[in-house]
Formats: C-alpha cells, sequence, structure tokens
C-alpha cells in the first residue's frame, strides 16, 4: 500500500504571545503510470488513515528559550488499497485466528514436515535426550535392586553410557547386561532397542519428506518481475512471463490466471478467470508468454487493475522426480507496466536455440506504430 508523508512544522512567533501560527505542507509523493491505450491502472487515491507521527524539536534563529517549536512528520496509508494476497515467495499472505492448537497435534506428521530444519533437529535431540534418561534411569534403578545386573556397571553415568549404546545398537563390549543374574534386562534392553528403531524410521521419515519436497525444484521455475499491458493483434492484452531454469523437462503442466479483489462491504473474496490466448496447458523446454488478450469477453474490460491482484498459478510434474509441483506469483497495479513488451530472450542459431535468462525480466517501450 502506498503512503503520504505530510510534512507539518509550527513556529511560535514569541514566548509572550498567548496563540501560535500553524502552517500545514500535504506533500503527496504517488506515482502514476501512462495510460496510452484506457485508463485500466488508477493510481488516483481518496481516502487516507493516519498512521502515525514523528515530532522532533526545531530550533529557533535567534536560539534563545521561547523561540523554535516543534515540528515532524507524519504518515499516512491508503484505505482504498488492498494488501497482496500473494507474497513474491509464493506463500499467501493471511493471518489465522482462534485456530485450535490441538488439530496440529492431531495432525503430528505434517506439523513436522512443515518445521524448519533448526526446531526439527531441537525436538529429535529432546526427544532422544528424554529416552536416554528414562531407560538410563531404568538401569540405574536395576543396579540397586540387583548389583551386577548390567556387567562393569557401577552408578548412573555407566547406566545412562549402557542406555545409549543400547539405543543405537553400538555395542562397545563392556558394558553388557547378564540375563541369568538379572533376566529382566533382557526384555528392558530389548523395549529399548525396538523403541530405538521406531525414532530412527521416524526420523528419518521426517527428513527424507522434507528433503524430497518440491519446493526447491519449484525455485527454478521463475517468472518475470513485472506484468505488461501491450498491444496484441490491434488489441489490449495482459501478458508476463515464465521460465524453467533446469534442463529436465516439466509433465503435464498447466497454468491458470485469475484476477482477485476483495469485496470490502460483504467480506467476500471474488476470483475470475481470465483466459490464455494459448490456453491452459504449456508444452515444450522454451519460456511461455502467457497472454490475457482483454476484449469485452475479458473480466478486465472498462474496468480498473486498483484493488486487484493477478494472480498466476503453474501446476506441472518434474520428469526426474514425478513429484507434484506448484509455483504462485501475483502482480499488484504497481507491478503492471503499460505501454512496455518484453525483450526477446531465445535466439535461433545454426546449431540449437538459446536462452538467456538474463532478458528474463528486460522490457522495451512500444513504439507509436505499435
Amino acid at each position: 500500500s502506498n503512503s503520504i508523508s505530510n510534512s507539518i512544522s509550527n513556529s511560535n512567533s514569541s514566548s509572550n504571545s498567548p496563540s501560535s501560527s500553524t502552517t500545514s505542507i500535504l506533500s503527496t509523493s504517488i506515482s502514476s503510470t501512462s495510460n496510452s491505450y484506457f485508463p485500466l491502472i488508477n493510481k488516483n487515491r481518496e481516502q487516507y488513515e493516519l498512521l502515525g507521527c514523528e515530532t522532533t524539536q526545531l530550533q529557533g534563529q535567534g536560539g534563545g528559550e521561547g523561540q523554535g517549536g516543534e515540528g515532524g512528520q507524519c504518515h499516512y496509508q491508503s484505505i482504498t488499497s488492498m494488501p497482496r494476497l500473494l507474497k513474491h515467495t509464493g506463500t499467501f499472505n493471511i493471518k489465522k485466528l482462534n485456530v485450535g492448537k490441538t488439530r496440529y497435534l492431531n495432525d503430528l506428521y505434517h506439523t513436522l514436515v512443515n518445521l524448519s530444519w533448526t526446531l526439527l533437529f531441537f525436538i529429535f535431540i529432546i526427544v532422544y535426550s528424554i529416552v536416554f534418561c528414562i531407560f538410563g534411569l531404568i538401569f540405574y534403578l536395576m543396579l540397586l535392586v540387583e548389583d551386577g545386573c548390567i556387567q562393569e556397571a557401577d552408578n548412573f553415568h555407566d547406566a545412562l553410557a549402557f542406555s545409549i549404546q543400547t539405543i543405537f545398537t553400538i555395542g562397545y563390549g563392556e558394558l553388557s547386561p547378564d540375563p541369568q543374574q538379572c533376566p529382566v534386562s533382557t526384555f528392558v534392553v530389548a523395549a529399548e532397542a525396538l523403541c530405538g528403531l521406531f525414532l530412527s524410521s521416524f526420523v528419518f521419515g521426517i527428513s527424507f519428506s522434507k528433503l524430497s519436497r518440491p519446493q526447491k525444484r519449484a525455485e527454478t521455475i521463475t517468472f518475470s518481475e513485472n506484468a505488461l499491458i501491450q498491444r496484441f493483434y490491434q488489441k489490449n492484452a495482459l501478458v508476463c512471463r515464465v521460465a524453467n531454469i533446469r534442463k529436465h523437462l516439466l509433465l503435464d503442466t498447466n497454468v491458470a490466471m485469475l484476477a482477485f479483489e476483495f469485496d470490502r462491504e460483504t467480506s467476500t473474496p471474488i476470483y475470475r478467470k481470465l483466459e490464455l490466448y494459448s490456453g491452459s496447458k504449456l508444452y515444450g523446454p522454451l519460456p511461455w508468454t502467457l497472454i490475457h488478450i482483454i476484449n469485452e469477453k475479458s473480466p478486465l474490460f472498462g474496468n480498473s487493475l486498483e484493488n486487484k491482484e493477478i494472480l498466476v498459478i503453474l501446476e506441472a510434474i518434474d520428469a526426474t522426480t514425478s513429484g507434484f509441483i506448484q509455483v504462485r506469483r501475483s502482480y499488484t497495479s504497481n507491478e503492471i507496466l503499460e505501454g512496455y513488451r518484453f525483450k526477446p530472450m531465445t535466439n535461433l542459431t545454426a546449431n540449437n536455440y538459446v536462452i538467456d535468462f538474463n532478458l528474463l525480466n528486460e522490457i522495451v517501450k512500444e513504439s507509436d506504430e505499435q
């Protein structure tokens, strides 16, 4: 959302004067986009809310007491604009309230998979440490009840070391149970071994699921930083570009373009599908240019893009891992440029096709003839 800085400077004419004169200067810095074809993008704001003011002490020319005054800067935010729904990272800008945390515990697998690696390793260390201590305490109590239940073990430290060796099946040879003198030790060792097997499987399963998630693969599918409004067959068109950085192909690639807006009066999200000129299916290894023609059938025809967000969602299957991939990108009205077109990023040589990814975001201004 755009902001306006309102500089207010107040000066007192004299320390004995009962009244003061106030001068307010409103400086608006809202960028406007040229509308060469039709008023699709409207940057005029009408309603603002005060975010806060910062006051500073201003010193008068004489520097004496009673001279000078207070000045500051006030920041306003448009209440007619909307925050973006989709961040540049591909995550949604949503804050959820009053969600029962027990629901996350009921779905423990996905809760752990979605945790950061740092927090996940910390949880694994805590769980293993608790298991070590529990079985170490059990072995120590066995030593107190029956001396020699664990050979070469005399104290809790030895019992804890034996617990660690048992759960990881290390077996250095010095610490070992004596089933003849203490038959119950066999069952305790078997129980800890099974517990260690379960924990190891759980840790490896969660780690593999995190490593095999297609999020990193999705980062190698990149969209242009800006969407453009350009002339296409004598009509206006909304255009963006997407390319696959990796060499291996994407299978069953589908793309959808939506116009999102939020109705403040009814608190209703509105999604309008924007038909693409080439259809929703994408083929081939070359970069794709997504084109939506703004004609009479388009939801954007004759409407402003203000308070609208263009969502682009690409879904595909990775040819190497057969994993499902979804990549999301959005463009607000500030990120849509009018009167430009993309530079070609694919060139044909005598032997092959050359793709220059440095040109993915390069644009040129359309000439008057176009």
